[in-house]
């Protein structure tokens, strides 16, 4: 299995940020927040991607921080505000 780089992790992670907003999935507001912090974590299927987005103005503190998880060639995992 072949990791891709951070500068590719941000790009899929912005990407699917800004297919979530379209959608309706997430509000506008997310659509200028950059990536907080990039990650390699243990995930429940071996090590993955984390990639961490905060929205500083957000008045819903539990969606202060959205969380998305992509495996180490950069596919989408999940995409939440828990973080699991």
């Amino acid at each position: 299995m072949t990791k891709i780089t951070l500068a590719t992790v941000t790009g899929c992670a912005l990407q699917h940020k800004d297919s979530l907003v379209k959608t309706g999935k997430l509000q506008a507001v997310w659509s200028a927040v950059k990536p907080a912090s990039i990650e390699a974590v243990n995930g429940k299927k071996g090590k993955e991607w984390k990639v961490t987005f905060k929205d500083a103005t957000a008045k819903d503190k539990s969606k202060k921080t959205l969380y998305m998880f992509f495996t180490l060639p950069g596919n989408l995992i999940a995409a939440n505000f828990t973080g699991q």
